[in-house]
């Protein structure tokens, strides 16, 4: 989970932000989704929505140096990335999701 205090460091990666978002449109997990992913009914009732997620997440970036709090870059020339589960994650789900609650 998003842990900013103590941060994962391997070969792969120096640091991991994960978090379950609480749905507001579809609250209620489809059979499919369940067994897709694995993620349950409950997991999700229990955990914040996007714009609580979203803060947490530039908070992290600020934490790492990687962005200002408005979550503008900050270090010029630096390299990192996204990962995620599957393209739909972001290039379809999260962009439709602010778009709709920007």
């Amino acid at each position: 989970r998003n842990d900013i205090s103590h941060p994962v460091k391997d070969a792969y990666a120096m640091s991991l932000f994960d978090s379950f978002v609480k749905p507001t449109f579809n609250p209620t997990l489809t059979q499919f989704s369940i067994d897709l992913t694995g993620i349950t009914q409950k997991q999700v009732d229990a955990s914040p929505t996007i714009s609580v997620v979203l803060q947490h997440y530039i908070s992290w970036l600020v934490s790492l140096g990687l962005v200002d709090p408005c979550g503008n870059r900050v270090t010029a020339g630096s390299t990192w990335c996204f990962c995620t589960w599957g393209d739909v994650d972001i290039m379809t789900t999260l962009r439709l999701e602010c778009k709709e609650k920007s």
